[in-house]
């Protein structure tokens, strides 16, 4: 028992730190990317490439849907591999629906943006070459938890809490 316990601590332990590591990744590419882009865009560019992040954060947040917290419940529920591998499915297709639903939501609220940000009719063509980087966000965003799911359904069952009259 003792020995089924450290092994799945190991492998918690194992999967927090793969996660740590791509976020630490992450932040040194974005250091790298915001330095490249302060040295040859000035900060001008600088300013331009933070406008146009919060506007793809903006949409990828609303278009999620919440799957990249709320997957993780219901993979931890899973107790047969066939259901894993069910549900697993299931977030990957919701996972395209939302990146179709954000291509989507960003190509409608273009004229919006560019009028919110920049109080003109130009830089249409700039919105619409955050489609792809959406789509790519929203897609690494809602396959996040999917390489945990085996350590998170292989941690030990729930143990079911008794109602109060049976604990006095």
């Amino acid at each position: 028992m003792k020995e089924n316990a450290n092994r799945q601590y190991r492998q918690i332990v194992k999967y927090t730190g793969y996660f740590g590591g791509v976020q630490g990744l992450n932040i040194l590419a974005a250091l790298v990317r915001n330095k490249v882009v302060a040295v040859l865009l000035g900060p001008i560019g600088l300013g331009l490439i933070s406008l146009y992040n919060t506007a793809v954060k903006l949409i990828g947040d609303t278009t999620n849907l919440g799957i990249p917290v709320s997957s993780v419940r219901y993979l931890s529920e899973c107790q047969e591999e066939q259901d894993r591998c069910r549900m697993v499915a299931t977030v990957r297709l919701w996972s395209l629906l939302t990146v179709a639903l954000g291509a989507v939501v960003c190509c409608v609220l273009v004229p919006f943006f560019r009028l919110f940000y920049f109080s003109t009719e130009m830089r249409f063509a700039e919105f619409l070459w955050l489609v792809p980087e959406l789509a790519i966000n929203a897609r690494t965003a809602n396959s996040t938890p999917l390489p945990m799911a085996p350590a998170i359904t292989n941690a030990t069952p729930r143990r079911t809490i008794p109602p109060p009259a049976e604990m006095a």
